[in-house]
């Protein structure tokens, strides 16, 4: 599987590259949101090999910090022109796949991407194509992630935007996405950068 790396600049607030105490994050963000920040970093996640081989279970937030390999489900939502769902994300603003999200513990890729299809667009009682894997690393001072993926596509529309993780989306053709990603790399995730070339390579 192909890897890349992608070096970010920190583009948080100011006191968001350091880990905040409940009541910190509180008080920027809300009482809410504050406990859904921490359930996500302190959640669990399936730390594996470069084979996907499971190694054990670690929280995200360690997984994030070291730099250790974990498992993410990837979704490409699909129309007739072939165009692909382009996800802006809303806690930074960079551009990423249609949907994605960690593969919790005791559940598949396969169960972690329909669950993920729900909880950001909305998107139910779809047929998804298994079509590989690929491996991504996102890194800076504050974090170093890398994922394994496995990616799937399936022709939907998006119903409904889970509004704290995604702040937009838009078709797009893929070519011309992966042609911007040389001129802009900046502006999107590593991991879709990665998985788009696994994308273009698939004949569907």
């Amino acid at each position: 599987m192909e890897w890349q790396t992608r070096t970010t600049q920190n583009r948080v607030p100011k006191g968001m590259g350091v880990r905040l105490s409940p009541r910190a994050m509180s008080s920027i963000f809300g009482i809410s949101d504050a406990i859904n920040y921490w359930k996500k970093i302190m959640s669990n996640v399936i730390w594996v090999d470069e084979n996907d081989n499971v190694l054990g279970e670690i929280t995200r937030e360690k997984a994030h910090q070291e730099g250790l390999l974990h498992r993410v489900a990837v979704i490409y939502l699909v129309n007739d022109k072939g165009d692909i769902l382009v996800n802006e994300r809303a806690k930074d603003g960079h551009f990423d796949h249609s949907s994605a999200g960690h593969v919790d513990v005791g559940e598949n890729y396969f169960e972690a991407a329909k669950r993920e299809l729900e909880e950001e667009l909305g998107v139910v009682d779809v047929e998804l194509q298994n079509i590989g894997s690929s491996c991504a690393q996102d890194k800076n001072k504050m974090f170093n992630s890398r994922h394994i993926f496995r990616v799937y596509v399936c022709k939907a529309n998006p119903v409904k935007l889970k509004k704290d993780e995604v702040k937009s989306v838009y078709w797009a053709n893929p070519k011309k996405i992966y042609e911007d990603m040389k001129i802009n790399p900046q502006n999107y995730t590593g991991g879709f950068k990665s998985t788009l070339r696994l994308f273009l390579s698939t004949k569907l």
